[in-house]
């Protein structure tokens, strides 16, 4: 659950000792990358059948992150990047590819998280929260 890092117990653990964050499944599977909004386009992935809660909850929350990666010009896993890479004790952040694209597309995520104001990554955060 991506708010237990935000709960109010595990952020006092964070604030009283040198513990850091280490956000992993940040795509949610690959559900927030917004690859399985079209299942007509054929979406290849683990998650494509999956009806985990989780994901189901990141194919649900993937067509606001895709919107708001339209507006903000920027691959939607940056968005979902974003909420990881803007927690105050995140150490450092998990991940996967398949392909040099992907591993590409990854890491150029902190050029998009760089040039998000603080109202952005509001937006952000807002997404994060349960429906």
């Amino acid at each position: 659950d991506s708010n237990q890092a935000n709960h109010p117990d595990m952020i006092g653990a964070f604030q009283r000792g040198s513990t850091g964050l280490v956000a992993s499944s940040v795509l949610a599977a690959g559900t927030l990358t917004a690859k399985y909004l079209n299942s007509a386009e054929g979406a290849v992935g683990r998650a494509r059948e999956d009806s985990s809660p989780r994901a189901l909850r990141g194919k649900e929350l993937a067509l606001d992150v895709a919107a708001i990666a339209r507006q903000w010009e920027a691959p939607p896993s940056h968005i979902a990047f974003a909420y990881a890479l803007s927690h105050p004790a995140l150490a450092s952040v998990l991940f996967g590819a398949s392909s040099a694209q992907q591993l590409t597309e990854n890491l150029t995520a902190l050029e998009t998280f760089a040039r998000l104001d603080a109202d952005q990554l509001e937006i952000v955060r807002q997404l994060a929260l349960p429906g």
